[in-house]
Protein backbone atom coordinates (compact mmCIF):
# COMPACT_ATOMS: atom_id res chain seq x y z
CA UNK A 1 0.00 0.00 0.00
CA UNK A 2 1.13 3.43 -0.97
CA UNK A 3 2.69 5.41 2.28
CA UNK A 4 -0.20 8.35 1.69
CA UNK A 5 -3.12 5.50 1.29
CA UNK A 6 -0.92 4.17 4.59
CA UNK A 7 -1.03 7.26 6.69
CA UNK A 8 -5.22 7.72 5.78
CA UNK A 9 -6.16 3.95 7.11
CA UNK A 10 -4.01 4.90 9.82
CA UNK A 11 -5.93 8.02 10.78
CA UNK A 12 -9.35 6.70 10.07
CA UNK A 13 -8.08 3.86 12.27
CA UNK A 14 -7.52 6.09 14.82
CA UNK A 15 -10.45 7.45 14.89
CA UNK A 16 -12.88 5.09 15.06
CA UNK A 17 -10.75 3.45 18.00
CA UNK A 18 -11.18 6.81 19.75
CA UNK A 19 -15.21 6.26 18.81
CA UNK A 20 -17.67 5.00 21.09
CA UNK A 21 -20.23 5.64 18.03
CA UNK A 22 -19.81 5.90 14.53
CA UNK A 23 -22.80 6.98 11.80
CA UNK A 24 -22.25 6.11 7.99
CA UNK A 25 -24.52 8.67 6.11
CA UNK A 26 -25.24 9.10 2.62
CA UNK A 27 -23.74 13.16 1.88
CA UNK A 28 -24.55 12.93 -2.29
CA UNK A 29 -27.28 16.06 -1.55
CA UNK A 30 -25.55 17.87 1.14
CA UNK A 31 -24.74 21.32 0.11
CA UNK A 32 -20.96 22.48 1.25
CA UNK A 33 -22.43 25.08 3.57
CA UNK A 34 -25.11 22.50 5.32
CA UNK A 35 -21.91 20.28 5.49
CA UNK A 36 -20.37 23.52 7.34
CA UNK A 37 -23.72 23.90 9.23
CA UNK A 38 -23.56 20.34 10.86
CA UNK A 39 -19.74 20.46 11.31
CA UNK A 40 -20.16 23.73 13.80
CA UNK A 41 -23.04 21.36 15.75
CA UNK A 42 -21.34 18.46 16.36
CA UNK A 43 -18.32 20.08 17.48
CA UNK A 44 -20.72 21.53 20.05
CA UNK A 45 -20.85 18.05 21.17
CA UNK A 46 -17.26 17.29 20.70
CA UNK A 47 -18.49 15.60 17.73
CA UNK A 48 -16.76 15.35 14.12
CA UNK A 49 -18.16 14.95 10.65
CA UNK A 50 -15.35 13.02 8.51
CA UNK A 51 -15.93 12.42 4.06
CA UNK A 52 -13.75 8.74 3.81
CA UNK A 53 -13.48 6.72 0.70
CA UNK A 54 -15.28 3.68 1.03
CA UNK A 55 -12.07 1.19 0.20
CA UNK A 56 -10.28 3.13 3.02
CA UNK A 57 -12.80 3.09 5.46
CA UNK A 58 -12.99 -0.80 4.49
CA UNK A 59 -9.17 -1.15 5.30
CA UNK A 60 -9.46 0.50 8.61
CA UNK A 61 -12.13 -0.97 9.98
CA UNK A 62 -10.82 -4.25 8.81
CA UNK A 63 -13.61 -5.10 6.45
CA UNK A 64 -11.54 -4.85 3.02
CA UNK A 65 -7.98 -5.82 1.32
CA UNK A 66 -5.08 -3.90 1.69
Amino acid sequence: MRPEKQYLVEEVSNHLNKSDYVYLTNYERITVDEIAELRAQLSEFDAEFHVIKNSIFGVAAGTGSS
